[in-house]
């Protein structure tokens, strides 16, 4: 289980950093006021390379590519709502920036993510 935790903990950083910069790169080509759409976009594009490494290097899985590819857009849409509303909050009621707030909101919902997909998406047995 350690060596589990330790591939999670190594891909999640690579995942988190392409998912921030793809991020970063579109706040950037993109006015401010539509950091929505800049959070749509990364989430799409960093989603699916999270995906593949996740399935492949973490929890190298065997199980059914179709079925667990459905749980994960479920938990990745999932993420994206909570990830809205709670970045929406920040920048709308508090004025924060949204790229700030995004690599804290984004670095605290992976810690979720991760029980979600141990349990239930890629189904570990411990």
């Amino acid at each position: 289980m350690h060596s589990l935790k330790v591939r999670y903990v190594c891909v999640g950083m690579l995942n988190t950093l392409f998912g921030f910069g793809a991020y970063t790169v579109l706040m950037v080509l993109i006015p401010r006021s539509y950091y929505i759409l800049a959070l749509t976009l990364a989430t799409i594009i960093s989603g699916l390379q999270s995906y593949a490494t996740q399935r492949i290097f973490v929890w190298k899985s065997t199980s059914n590519a179709r079925i667990e590819f459905v749980k994960f857009i479920t938990v990745l849409v999932g993420h994206f709502v909570l990830n809205m509303f709670i970045l929406f909050f920040c920048v709308e009621f508090f004025e924060m920036d949204p790229l700030r707030s995004q690599y804290v909101i984004g670095s605290i919902l992976i810690v979720f993510t991760y029980f979600v997909h141990r349990h239930w998406t890629f189904k570990v047995k411990i």
